[in-house]
Protein backbone atom coordinates (compact mmCIF):
# COMPACT_ATOMS: atom_id res chain seq x y z
CA UNK A 1 0.00 0.00 0.00
CA UNK A 2 1.39 3.32 -0.74
CA UNK A 3 0.46 4.81 2.37
CA UNK A 4 1.77 2.91 4.55
CA UNK A 5 4.85 4.84 6.08
CA UNK A 6 1.78 7.43 6.61
CA UNK A 7 -0.26 4.87 8.37
CA UNK A 8 2.28 3.39 10.61
CA UNK A 9 1.23 4.82 13.64
CA UNK A 10 -2.08 4.09 13.44
CA UNK A 11 -1.56 0.61 12.59
CA UNK A 12 0.54 0.38 15.73
CA UNK A 13 -2.16 1.61 17.69
CA UNK A 14 -4.45 -0.88 16.13
CA UNK A 15 -1.40 -3.54 17.03
CA UNK A 16 -1.22 -2.39 20.57
CA UNK A 17 -4.48 -3.10 21.91
CA UNK A 18 -4.16 -6.65 20.68
CA UNK A 19 -1.04 -7.16 21.66
CA UNK A 20 1.42 -8.63 24.28
CA UNK A 21 4.82 -8.06 24.77
CA UNK A 22 5.14 -6.79 21.48
CA UNK A 23 3.82 -9.74 19.50
CA UNK A 24 0.03 -11.06 18.46
CA UNK A 25 -1.37 -14.43 18.41
CA UNK A 26 -3.70 -15.97 16.27
CA UNK A 27 -6.53 -15.50 18.82
CA UNK A 28 -6.17 -12.13 18.95
CA UNK A 29 -5.57 -11.32 15.56
CA UNK A 30 -9.45 -12.98 15.31
CA UNK A 31 -10.27 -10.43 17.72
CA UNK A 32 -9.55 -7.63 15.84
CA UNK A 33 -11.08 -9.26 13.05
CA UNK A 34 -14.37 -9.25 15.06
CA UNK A 35 -14.19 -5.69 16.04
CA UNK A 36 -13.91 -4.37 12.67
CA UNK A 37 -16.49 -6.92 11.43
CA UNK A 38 -14.10 -8.69 9.25
CA UNK A 39 -15.40 -11.96 8.06
CA UNK A 40 -13.00 -13.62 6.30
CA UNK A 41 -13.49 -17.02 5.09
CA UNK A 42 -11.71 -20.15 6.30
CA UNK A 43 -9.38 -20.01 3.28
CA UNK A 44 -8.79 -16.40 3.50
CA UNK A 45 -8.31 -16.60 7.53
CA UNK A 46 -5.62 -19.05 6.58
CA UNK A 47 -4.08 -16.70 3.76
CA UNK A 48 -4.23 -13.80 6.45
CA UNK A 49 -2.54 -16.13 8.99
CA UNK A 50 -0.28 -17.73 6.70
CA UNK A 51 1.31 -13.86 5.97
CA UNK A 52 1.33 -12.41 8.97
CA UNK A 53 2.89 -15.69 11.27
CA UNK A 54 4.73 -18.02 8.44
CA UNK A 55 3.95 -21.32 11.06
CA UNK A 56 4.97 -18.77 14.46
CA UNK A 57 2.10 -19.20 17.21
CA UNK A 58 2.92 -15.18 17.51
CA UNK A 59 3.84 -11.92 15.22
CA UNK A 60 6.00 -8.78 15.72
CA UNK A 61 4.78 -5.48 14.62
CA UNK A 62 6.49 -5.99 11.12
CA UNK A 63 4.50 -9.21 10.64
CA UNK A 64 1.42 -7.31 11.48
CA UNK A 65 1.91 -4.67 8.60
CA UNK A 66 1.54 -7.29 5.87
CA UNK A 67 -1.67 -7.53 6.11
CA UNK A 68 -2.05 -3.91 5.39
CA UNK A 69 -0.01 -4.19 2.35
CA UNK A 70 -2.52 -6.40 0.92
CA UNK A 71 -5.54 -5.03 -0.87
CA UNK A 72 -9.43 -6.10 0.63
CA UNK A 73 -11.62 -7.72 -1.46
CA UNK A 74 -15.15 -7.34 -1.34
CA UNK A 75 -17.60 -10.10 -2.75
CA UNK A 76 -20.75 -7.21 -2.44
CA UNK A 77 -18.74 -4.77 -4.52
CA UNK A 78 -16.05 -4.12 -7.22
CA UNK A 79 -13.44 -1.23 -6.62
CA UNK A 80 -15.27 0.68 -9.67
CA UNK A 81 -18.50 0.46 -7.84
CA UNK A 82 -17.09 1.78 -4.76
CA UNK A 83 -15.69 4.24 -6.39
CA UNK A 84 -18.88 4.83 -8.23
CA UNK A 85 -20.91 5.27 -4.46
CA UNK A 86 -17.89 7.89 -3.80
CA UNK A 87 -18.75 9.48 -7.12
CA UNK A 88 -22.36 9.74 -6.61
CA UNK A 89 -21.96 11.55 -2.90
CA UNK A 90 -19.55 13.95 -4.40
CA UNK A 91 -20.32 17.70 -4.76
CA UNK A 92 -20.79 19.37 -8.34
CA UNK A 93 -16.86 19.84 -8.32
CA UNK A 94 -16.36 15.98 -7.65
CA UNK A 95 -15.00 16.97 -4.59
CA UNK A 96 -16.19 14.66 -1.27
CA UNK A 97 -15.84 16.07 1.98
CA UNK A 98 -14.82 13.82 4.56
CA UNK A 99 -17.84 14.65 7.06
CA UNK A 100 -20.25 12.84 4.33
CA UNK A 101 -17.99 10.20 5.28
CA UNK A 102 -18.21 10.46 8.74
CA UNK A 103 -21.88 10.58 8.90
CA UNK A 104 -22.75 7.48 7.09
CA UNK A 105 -19.89 5.29 9.10
CA UNK A 106 -21.85 7.15 12.31
CA UNK A 107 -25.21 5.66 10.75
CA UNK A 108 -24.32 2.65 9.80
CA UNK A 109 -21.98 1.65 12.52
CA UNK A 110 -23.12 0.93 16.38
CA UNK A 111 -19.59 -0.02 17.86
CA UNK A 112 -16.89 3.32 18.89
CA UNK A 113 -14.24 1.77 18.18
CA UNK A 114 -15.27 0.07 14.81
CA UNK A 115 -16.14 4.28 13.84
CA UNK A 116 -12.66 5.54 15.03
CA UNK A 117 -11.07 2.80 13.32
CA UNK A 118 -13.02 3.23 10.19
CA UNK A 119 -12.43 7.27 10.44
CA UNK A 120 -8.85 6.64 10.95
CA UNK A 121 -8.24 5.34 7.80
CA UNK A 122 -10.55 7.82 5.45
CA UNK A 123 -8.40 10.19 7.12
CA UNK A 124 -5.33 9.05 5.76
CA UNK A 125 -6.67 10.52 2.23
CA UNK A 126 -7.99 13.76 3.53
CA UNK A 127 -6.41 16.63 2.37
CA UNK A 128 -5.97 20.46 4.11
CA UNK A 129 -9.38 21.40 3.12
CA UNK A 130 -11.39 18.09 4.28
CA UNK A 131 -11.70 16.42 1.23
CA UNK A 132 -11.12 12.88 0.25
CA UNK A 133 -8.90 11.69 -2.29
CA UNK A 134 -11.52 8.32 -2.93
CA UNK A 135 -9.25 7.65 -6.22
CA UNK A 136 -6.40 6.82 -3.76
CA UNK A 137 -8.38 5.64 -1.29
CA UNK A 138 -9.62 2.95 -4.05
CA UNK A 139 -7.11 2.09 -5.38
CA UNK A 140 -4.78 1.75 -2.15
CA UNK A 141 -7.52 0.12 -0.43
CA UNK A 142 -9.41 -2.12 -2.76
Amino acid sequence: MNNLAGNRAHYREIFNLYARQGKITKEKLNDLFRLVQLNPTPEEKERYFNIVFENRQSATFDDFLKLFRLKCSTTEYTSDEIYKGFLMMSDSDRKLHVSKIEELIDEHTEDPQEKVFLMDHVRHYVDEHGYVDYTQFVNNSF
